[in-house]
Order: structure tokens, then C-alpha cells, then sequence
């Protein structure tokens, strides 16, 4: 490395003999480092930095105003990212940015329009995804762009006036008999119990892929959700089968987490995504259950509630929806139900024909 005093101050050479020089910095307390190419150029770009340090000290307005102009997507990504992993939905916003980062890393933030945005909605379209995943990559996307406002990194949002699309959320499928007959076939009985525990509980997939053995209370038969869709604990009743399902899967190994890798010998906590993105969806191809996701499971749990003459408050709650809106997509199942409401009032009236 360069020495501190004297004429390699702020450039060193790596690895040596390469002549390979980096340019090297203090912003305050933040050591600094870039790659630039050989001495001489390494030199002036370590003393340009530090030239630009010291005048955002004296003059941040005109710091920020040059920052503004030269932020990239890929900045504002990593700017937030300590940020966004605070959030109960980290996961999520993480693979949204590195999403991003690879899509239009390069790309201005001050040069972005709405009219890029339509054309991303657009080409995602063609690409075959669902409105509502093209919406969640947007919208965290402007959610970035809304933060830097508010940090003074830009004046306005470039993106003012991006509409989102109109989403087609009212798919309600669910696993007939048949098909579960079919399916259980093929799975391996190990993986088995974790789609039963699925289609018995309604938990989502990050629910059940956290839930640890302080979330389950077996003598009371419930499992607690700390850390919900709605950012809201909430409580899940257990059948008694599911209990013992359970009871014997807690008995096998002593991790913290419920459930474990099914291929391992050595148990670790499952891979959740791995699970359900690529073996679910190789055992629902083998046994000819088509057009069926993971979270199809969570709609099998809601109908076959509605079916079995469950009260829409109930499902509500043992769901973990927001609004009751939603749960009224299961509703149309219990015919039986709304028929014998209806034949009450044959007991009020009289006949009048």
C-alpha cells in the first residue's frame, strides 16, 4: 500500500507488479476504495474525492444536488438496504432490489419517467407474470424513489404519475380429494406432513417456514404468528391430528426451528422457497395436479373451511386477513349453508300460493 506520507499517499498497488493502482479515501470516518487503472489516474481521482468530500462539508446543498444527479439504481438499492432489512417483509424487499440491481442497475434515478415504467409493466406482461407480482416490483421501486425525497437526494420523484396495474386476484383454486389422493403418492412422507400441516393451519409460506417450537403450544393446540402479513400477531387453532402431526415432528430433532430439510441426514432448518418453488412444483407435475401453486395449499385450507359450514368471521381470523373482502372469496362454497338460511323464513311466512 502507499505510503501515508509521501508521493503514493492515497493509491496503492494490487497485487503487486500488476499495475493495478486503487484510488483510496476518507469520507469522515469511511474508508474508501476504487479500482481506477494506472498511478497517475489513481492519483487524481483519490485527490478529486477528496476534494468533493470537503466541499459537500462546506456546501451539502451542493453536494446533495451532485449526488441527485449521479444516484443509480443500484445506489439507491444499497443506500436502503440496512433499511429495508428492518422490515417484516425483508425477504421480499431484498430479492425486489437485487431484482432491480440486475435490471436496471446502470440506469439515472433522475432520468427514470413513467413512461419507462409502463414500458417495464409491459415487457413483464410478455414475460408472463401475474399483475400483482409486475405491481410489488414497481412499487418498491418508488418506494426507494420516495425515500430519497424525503433524504433531499432528489427534489421531486421522476416518477410521479405510474399507475399500477389492474390485478387479477380472485383465483380461488383449491386441491379436490382426488387430486390430494394423487399428490400424496408421490411426495415423499416426510414432506408429506409439511403440506398436510399447510392445508390444515392456512399459514402462509414465510409463516411456516419461521415458525420455531415457541410458536406452538401443543397442550392447547395452537401456533402463534408473530410475524404476519398484516404485521399482526395472531393465533391459529390446531385440529387434534395436527397436533399430533406436530408432536411427532418436534420429537425428531431438537432444532428450533418446526421444520427441518427432508434429504439431509444432518437436520438444518428447511429451505422454505427451495421447497415450495422446485420440489412441490416437481411432485405436482408427476402427479398431474396442473395449474396449482403453494399458496393454492392456503386456498385449500379457506374453501375447505367455507365447505365444511365454517362462519366467514372465523375464517377471517383463522386466515389472518385484513378484511373480511378477501375471506368472502370462499364463501360461494357453503351453498348448504345459505340454503338453510333462506328455508328458515318458510317457518315466518305463510304460504301464499
Amino acid at each position: 500500500m502507499g505510503r501515508a506520507r509521501g508521493e503514493d499517499r492515497g493509491v496503492f498497488e494490487d497485487p503487486k507488479g500488476s499495475d493495478r493502482w486503487w484510488a483510496c479515501w476518507y469520507e469522515g470516518k469511511r474508508r474508501r476504495i476504487k479500482l481506477v487503472g494506472r498511478k497517475l489516474q489513481a492519483k487524481a481521482f483519490a485527490q478529486k474525492m477528496r476534494d468533493e468530500w470537503r466541499q459537500g462539508r462546506l456546501f451539502p446543498e451542493l453536494a446533495r444536488a451532485r449526488e441527485s444527479r449521479q444516484l443509480t439504481v443500484a445506489d439507491l438499492v444499497d443506500r436502503y438496504a440496512d433499511e429495508i432489512s428492518l422490515k417484516a417483509n425483508a425477504p421480499h424487499m431484498e430479492r425486489y432490489g437485487r431484482y432491480w440491481k440486475k435490471a436496471a442497475g446502470g440506469e439515472l434515478v433522475s432520468q427514470l419517467r413513467p413512461e419507462d415504467m409502463a414500458r417495464y409493466q409491459a415487457r413483464r406482461r410478455a414475460e408472463g407474470k401475474a399483475p400483482a407480482t409486475i405491481n410489488k416490483e414497481v412499487k418498491h421501486l418508488l418506494a426507494l424513489v420516495n425515500r430519497a425525497v424525503r433524504d433531499g437526494l432528489l427534489a421531486v420523484s421522476p416518477l410521479k404519475g405510474v399507475r399500477p396495474l389492474p390485478e387479477e386476484n380472485q383465483r380461488t383454486r383449491w386441491l379436490s380429494a382426488e387430486e390430494e389422493e394423487r399428490l400424496k403418492a408421490v411426495v415423499p412422507p416426510a414432506a408429506w406432513r409439511i403440506i398436510v400441516f399447510a392445508m390444515k393451519t392456512g399459514l402462509r409460506r414465510s409463516e411456516l417456514g419461521r415458525l420455531k417450537r415457541g410458536d406452538v403450544d401443543l397442550v392447547n393446540g395452537l401456533v402463534t404468528v408473530r410475524k404476519s402479513k398484516s404485521r399482526r400477531l395472531r393465533h391459529v387453532d390446531l385440529s387434534p391430528q395436527t397436533v399430533e402431526l406436530l408432536r411427532e415432528v418436534l420429537a425428531e430433532h431438537d432444532l428450533d426451528h418446526v421444520w427441518t430439510n427432508i434429504r439431509l441426514k444432518e437436520k438444518r432448518p428447511l429451505n422454505i422457497h427451495s421447497f415450495c418453488n422446485q420440489a412441490f412444483q416437481r411432485w405436482c407435475q408427476k402427479a398431474g395436479v396442473h395449474d396449482f401453486v403453494w399458496h393454492d395449499l392456503r386456498h385449500t385450507f379457506g374453501s375447505r373451511l367455507a365447505m365444511a359450514g365454517a362462519t366467514v368471521v372465523s375464517i377471517k381470523e383463522l386466515m389472518g386477513h385484513a378484511s373480511i373482502t378477501t375471506t368472502m372469496r370462499y364463501m360461494h362454497l357453503a351453498p348448504s349453508r345459505r340454503k338453510a338460511d333462506v328455508a328458515m323464513l318458510d317457518s315466518h311466512m305463510s304460504q301464499s300460493f
